[in-house]
């Protein structure tokens, strides 16, 4: 699906790992767990539909019916990434690229729309999560152009790559969840009534 955009929209990667394996480091339920992954992704991927400067989503690891584009899960983060990234240089060579994770529940569209209107205007950029360590929002100018290096220390890593680090508070795009802390944190920033079931399970 094409939404509308001014110039060459985004192509947005969003690797989903397989829900029954997902968030094993938050202290829930394996039942719950799942369920919160699940709640993640539905409400990461409802949110970028909402931009009009994203063109096309393309989902690596699950099926789901937002996705504009679905690529099989290859078993890492990182090799997530680069089929993503392959699919797009293929399909959308001159379009800018961006990888999200899929466990932001307080994202909104006004927010990461301006993340990436601020990205845009670098060849690469990234964003750190709230506690400095991880990545949550890496972008370039296009597929070709796209370096990323996830895994402990990412943020770390994108830097001394020597890509433009996007500073400032930036709520919900750099709030993702890994704990039961990190949720109990954000509980009235995303869909917090389900947050909330989720906290109580």
């Amino acid at each position: 699906m094409t939404r509308a955009a001014t110039g060459p929209g985004w192509t947005v990667i969003v690797p989903i790992k397989p829900f029954h394996h997902a968030k094993t480091r938050l202290a829930l339920e394996p039942a719950h767990r799942e369920r919160a992954a699940r709640v993640f992704a539905d409400h990461v991927l409802g949110e970028l539909r909402r931009i009009p400067t994203v063109e096309t989503i393309v989902v690596v690891g699950v099926a789901h019916p937002a996705a504009d584009i679905g690529l099989a899960d290859p078993g890492t983060m990182a090799a997530a990434v680069d089929r993503g990234r392959s699919w797009a240089a293929e399909h959308r060579a001159e379009h800018p690229i961006a990888v999200i994770p899929a466990d932001l529940p307080a994202l909104t569209a006004t927010t990461l729309g301006a993340a990436l209107d601020m990205a845009g205007d670098h060849r690469r950029a990234f964003m750190p999560d709230r506690s400095g360590e991880g990545t949550t929002l890496l972008t370039s100018s296009s597929p070709a152009e796209l370096i990323a290096s996830y895994g402990p220390g990412s943020a770390r890593a994108h830097r001394d790559l020597g890509i433009v680090e996007i500073a400032g508070d930036w709520p919900g795009v750099r709030d993702d969840v890994d704990t039961l802390a990190d949720l109990e944190r954000i509980a009235r920033q995303g869909p917090a009534r389900e947050i909330d079931r989720l906290i109580a399970s």
